[in-house]
């Protein structure tokens, strides 16, 4: 009975630690390369956007968005879907901007 306790606590304290956002702000998205940039409730997630709706920057979309690899989403202003590859996760913009495909013409430029 106390392994099966101790299972219950690991997974309730694994749940605990993982964020799951339902709902997500476009920082940016470069057409040239189909790559976007989301703000997630503790960094930014880089997503490749496979079909559906084009998304634009400052969009807000819905679903489960920190999931994945592949996530379907929705705009939350028009119930539109799109589909999204989920490549990875940072706390800053930059880390991801960086990991973008060199072949994304609009990176935003440095300060």
């Amino acid at each position: 009975m106390d392994l099966v306790r101790s299972i219950a606590f690991s997974f309730a304290m694994l749940a605990a630690h993982q964020v799951w956002a339902d709902e997500a702000k476009i920082f940016w998205y470069d057409p040239s390369c189909r790559y976007l940039l989301v703000e997630l409730p503790e960094g930014f997630g880089l997503y490749e956007w496979r079909s559906g709706t084009e998304p634009k920057a400052d969009d807000a979309i819905t679903g489960d968005v920190a999931g994945g690899p592949e996530v379907e989403a929705a705009l939350k202003s028009s119930g539109e879907k799109m589909s999204l590859i989920h490549w990875g996760d940072a706390k800053k913009s930059e880390v991801l901007l960086r990991a973008a495909p060199r072949g994304c013409l609009n990176k935003p430029k440095k300060k």
